[in-house]
Parts: C-alpha cells; sequence; structure tokens
C-alpha cells in the first residue's frame, strides 16, 4: 500500500528539509517517491488562492485530491505544508483514507524564529507580510493532538527524524495487523464473558494455570492470521506447545491471547489480550487490548505510546513523580508474595491499588500509577507487550537487577521485575 505522509507544522519547522532527506533515502532503496511541497503546488497550480481561511482550506483540499490521484503511481508520497488547521487536516485524511499518515514537525515558535532562513518571521513581525500564519491573531497554528508521527525537530537531526519516520514504516502492517487481531480476538473472549464454560487445568513446569474456550479460540484468531499474513516470523504462545524453532527466526511475535484469566473466570473486566513483535531480542511493538473497557494500548519502536477510547486516540505518558510518598503503586490481585508486602511496609507509598493481567502496566503508562513491581515468575508472554507500551510512555521496566528483559528466550519464566515511571527507577531497585 502506498503511504501518504502528510507532514504539517510552522513554517521554518524542518518539514520540506526531512520530506527532501526521506526521498533521496526512498529513491536510493529503488523506491518511486512524490513529493508535493505546500508552497511549489500553490506557486504552480494555485496561483489565484492567498492565505485567508477559506483559501488555505482549498489549498489543502486540493492537494489532498492530487495525492488521492496519484497513489498507484508511487511507493510514497510526501506533503510537507504548514496546513495549520485540525479541520482542514481531517478533510485531507477523509480525501485520501486508509493511506493517509500525519507527521508532525514539532518545533517551538520560538525557534522557528530564532531560525529563520527566508527572513519571513522578520517581515511578518514587522507588519511586512499580513495573516502570516502563527504569528497574525487571524492565523493561528492549531497543533495536532494526536499526530501518527511526531517528530521534534527543534532537539532532533535530520536523520534521526527521518529514521523514526523510516521505523514507523517499516512495522505499520504488522502493527496494524496486530491492532485488528488483538480486538477480534476480544470480541471472541467476549462471547463468553459472565457465561457458562469449562474451565481446564493445565501444568507449565512447576506452575499449574487455567485455560478456558475463550483463551483456546482467542488465539486461534490470532496465530493463524499471523501465520498467513507473517509466514517467516516465530511465534511464541502461552496456548500452544512451544517447538524452539523461533530461536532462529529473525522476528518473533509473544502472544497472550488472555491475560488475566483468572479475572475472566471471576467476572472481573481487567483481562486483557496481548500481541507483540520482538527483534533482536527487544520488543519493537507491542498492543493490549481490554476488551470488557473497549480499550487498546499500543505502541511502536520511537513512535510513542496510544491508548484509544470510545473511538479517540490519545497520546500517553507517565507521570512525573519522583518521591515515593507521592508514588502509587499498582499490584497483582491474586499473585503476590510475602517480599511484596514487605517492600510496601518498608518504602511509605502513597496508595496500593490491586489490578489485573497487563492493565497494571497500562496504569504506569498512563501515570495512574507509578510503580509494579512484581516478585513472583511471570512469563515472557505476560509482559512484552506491556514493555514496550511503557517504554515508549516514558517509563522503564527492568528485572530486579536493573537489567532490560530479554525475550524470545529458551526458558520464558521471568523470576521478577520492576516497571516503573523512569523517575527514581535506580533507587526503588536499591530499595528492592
Amino acid at each position: 500500500m502506498t503511504h501518504i505522509l502528510w507532514f504539517t507544522g510552522l513554517s521554518g519547522s524542518g518539514k520540506s528539509t526531512i520530506a527532501d532527506k526521506l526521498k533521496r533515502d526512498f529513491e536510493s532503496e529503488g523506491k518511486k517517491v512524490l513529493i508535493l511541497d505546500g508552497d511549489v503546488v500553490r506557486e504552480k497550480l494555485h496561483k489565484h488562492l492567498g492565505f485567508s481561511r477559506e483559501d488555505i482550506k482549498e489549498n489543502n483540499r486540493l492537494i489532498a485530491e492530487l495525492a488521492k490521484k496519484d497513489i498507484n503511481n508511487y511507493d510514497l508520497i510526501i506533503i510537507p505544508v504548514i496546513s495549520p488547521y485540525r479541520e482542514d487536516r481531517k478533510i485531507a485524511k477523509d480525501i485520501i483514507g486508509d493511506s493517509f499518515i500525519e507527521v508532525f514537525a514539532n518545533r517551538p515558535i520560538e525557534s522557528c524564529i530564532k531560525n529563520d532562513v527566508k527572513g519571513l518571521y522578520k517581515k511578518a513581525l514587522a507588519g511586512e507580510i499580513k495573516n502570516f500564519i502563527g504569528i497574525a491573531e487571524s492565523n493561528p497554528y492549531e497543533s495536532p493532538k494526536n499526530a501518527d508521527i511526531e517528530l521534534y525537530t527543534d532537539k532532533e537531526s535530520v536523520d534521526e527524524s527521518v529514521n523514526k519516520i523510516k521505523t514507523f514504516l517499516l512495522y505499520e502492517k504488522e502493527l496494524s495487523l496486530a491492532k485488528e487481531l488483538s480486538v477480534l480476538a476480544g470480541k471472541k473472549i467476549m462471547e463468553y464473558y459472565k457465561k457458562e464454560f469449562r474451565v481446564e487445568n493445565k501444568v507449565e513446569g512447576e506452575r499449574t494455570s487455567q485455560v478456558t474456550i475463550a483463551d483456546k479460540e482467542a488465539n486461534e484468531i490470532i496465530v493463524t492470521s499471523l501465520r498467513k499474513h507473517f509466514p517467516d516470523y516465530g511465534i511464541l504462545t502461552e496456548e500452544e506447545v512451544d517447538n524452539f524453532e523461533r530461536l532462529n527466526k529473525k522476528y518473533i511475535w509473544i502472544i497472550d491471547p488472555l491475560d488475566g484469566t483468572k479475572e475472566f473466570i471471576n467476572g472481573s473486566d481487567d483481562f486483557t489480550v496481548n500481541i507483540a513483535l520482538v527483534h533482536n531480542n527487544r520488543p519493537i511493538l507491542g498492543v493490549i487490548y481490554v476488551p470488557a473497557k473497549n480499550e487498546l494500548y499500543y505502541a511502536s519502536k520511537l513512535n510513542g505510546a496510544f491508548v484509544v477510547k470510545d473511538g479517540n486516540k490519545t497520546k500517553i505518558n507517565v507521570s512525573n513523580r519522583n518521591k515515593t510518598e507521592n508514588m502509587i503503586v499498582v499490584h497483582s490481585k491474586n499473585h503476590e508474595t510475602k517480599e511484596f508486602y514487605d517492600f510496601i511496609d518498608r518504602v511509605k507509598f502513597k496508595e496500593s491499588i490491586p489490578a489485573g493481567s497487563s492493565v497494571k502496566g497500562c496504569r504506569v503508562a498512563t501515570g495512574e500509577a507509578d510503580v509494579y513491581l512484581r516478585y513472583g515468575p511471570m512469563n515472557e508472554w505476560d509482559v512484552c507487550a506491556m514493555n514496550i507500551i511503557v517504554e515508549e510512555a516514558g517509563g522503564f521496566m527492568t528485572d530486579l537487577k536493573g537489567t532490560l528483559i530479554k525475550y524470545n528466550q529458551k526458558v520464558t519464566l521471568l523470576q521478577g521485575f520492576l516497571v516503573s515511571n523512569s523517575k527514581i527507577h535506580k533507587e526503588l531497585l536499591k530499595l528492592i
């Protein structure tokens, strides 16, 4: 599928510079790339349009129509255009459809003014240019609330911004399918929720756990589709016997089709569908779906973490709390140990709240909690998706010695870990 990158940002935010570098890189790989620069298109095709609110809207609409017309002729279409209004960007997205990817070149106006290479801000501030976007009260710039890709162009180099976009595009198909499958599996699980079903016990090494028909059918939905679409990827899932072929694969899906089976059986809403993709022993994308609440959490490497609730996508970030007396600890409803309770007795936190499944990690990622400590054993599929969501939200996750967790190991059992908002992670490890 052709991707259309719609770059938005203030004049001088670096849109065109990044677009040009991206074009050169993709063309060096043999890809066909088209740039529809907002200024160039206006000069060549839309000279009749000025900079009034309605003219800007019409210019954006016409550029979107041009992109849609060429969508089958290129591998990538890049559109660097200020497009200051959210409403206009929404119209462009509706015209272009699923190929539309919003890229926000986020550079503060103070930095744009300081680096005013074209001298446009100087003229606008002197009153020589009327209706200049971001300067004139009549033409404010409305920042995207939840861009697909956000570039901090005052802090990142051009190469760093380009790499972030490449990483997003590289795993966009995988992330899109993982989100879709998590919701489909969640719908299947909800067909059995709070109804009569058989509960079986299964033995995993020295551990015994429970499994239901919902676990098995959700797993079938996920695994069948992943094998069809990505036949060369390995798979590690809780509900299938591990044959270790995955250890030789470049990419590995790690899946828990129903995390929190006890919560599901007991009628608690804290159960999830977890899907993660691992490369070089580290997660590069993760999806957690909470079926009973219709909440979808997801993240991909370098591109932040998000939650979708009621159809609305919101970027999520961990809290900034850095003193234990102000911090909230989230813990398991069913699996806590004596060591955990000794720890929270010894270290005085503001509050300790119970939750089920990987919801605990999501609480830290959204800033509702600050710490999630686990002393007892858990498997890779319980935490892999949670790991990258927490990290992309600004948090940190390690084992109890402070080492990053490696995934796709022969022995998948983890012996404890610490998830935190990263503010005093080292200090917490010392206390542990």
